[in-house]
């Protein structure tokens, strides 16, 4: 049976060969390597699939405005993203918040809008439905992908959510008044 030669990086072997003795044998030890460099392989792998090239993308920085608008120019959508199936077409957003975000809404505000249910995504997983809200961790940058069947234009807007604020805290003594605020709540869910 002929040798197999086995080409792997010399600063990874120099680091590894005092150890070969613990493996039975040379193939041994060479599969093991490759472990290794397959599972390092994969903690480098983004979440979500990437989309196809043909998928409309846009990069959109909202640093410095925690409680910024953002409007796409009418676009449609094309080729796919994750999971989208052979009739769904898609748009992709990446979105870099700033540091006093916690969140966006994603609202398609003209072009089709059809009744139904409409989901965008985050990294191809939690779906959420247009118009709602999702809590981002970090300022990202967050990959978004919108998918649904055909091809129509739409604008799409997405709204960065401020962090709600506190005011300092105060110390008052009986007979006197202070202030307290808070910015950033709906009223109509605090209880």
């Amino acid at each position: 049976m002929p040798q197999q030669i086995y080409m792997l990086p010399a600063k990874l072997i120099t680091i590894l060969l005092p150890f070969r003795q613990t493996f039975l044998s040379t193939q041994r030890f060479v599969y093991t390597i490759l472990m290794i460099l397959s599972l390092s392989a994969l903690t480098n792998l983004s979440y979500g699939q990437a989309c196809d090239p043909s998928t409309p993308t846009f990069t959109i920085d909202m640093t410095g405005a925690p409680d910024s608008i953002w409007h796409s120019p009418p676009i449609a959508r094309d080729g796919h993203c994750c999971a989208a199936s052979s009739s769904d077409r898609c748009v992709e957003f990446n979105i870099t918040l700033d540091a006093g975000s916690s969140g966006i809404q994603i609202n398609l505000i003209s072009g089709a809008l059809p009744s139904g249910a409409l989901f965008y995504e985050i990294g191809c997983a939690n779906p959420t439905q247009i118009g709602d809200t999702l809590c981002l961790d970090g300022v990202g940058p967050h990959r978004i992908t919108f998918c649904k069947p055909g091809n129509n234009t739409n604008v799409y807007e997405i709204v960065s959510l401020q962090e709600p604020t506190v005011s300092p805290p105060i110390t008052v003594s009986d007979g006197c008044q202070g202030l307290i605020y808070t910015i950033g709540y709906e009223e109509s869910t605090i209880e």
